[in-house]
């Protein structure tokens, strides 16, 4: 009998414990390509260009990356 009033929470915190890692593993892997979408910015070849077309660069290489970790379309950057 405590075995059954346990199995139920026990469940729920298991299931919690593995989404929050999931979602603790795409938050790192997103703050590596925002990362790696900065530093397009500021590259030799983006450098002599105006802002707006180094921050389209940067949002194009966040949006390309970002896809991989969260699929496609499910990643809307707004100013």
């Amino acid at each position: 009998m405590m075995f059954g009033f346990a199995v139920l929470p026990l469940t729920f915190s298991v299931g919690m414990g593995i989404d929050y890692a999931r979602a603790m593993k795409s938050q790192t892997k997103l703050n590596a390509v925002a990362d790696a979408a900065a530093l397009t910015a500021v590259s030799k070849t983006v450098m002599p260009l105006d802002d707006v077309s180094a921050a389209y660069y940067a949002t194009q290489m966040f949006n390309i990356q970002a896809a991989a970790v969260l699929g496609p379309g499910q990643v809307k950057i707004t100013n």
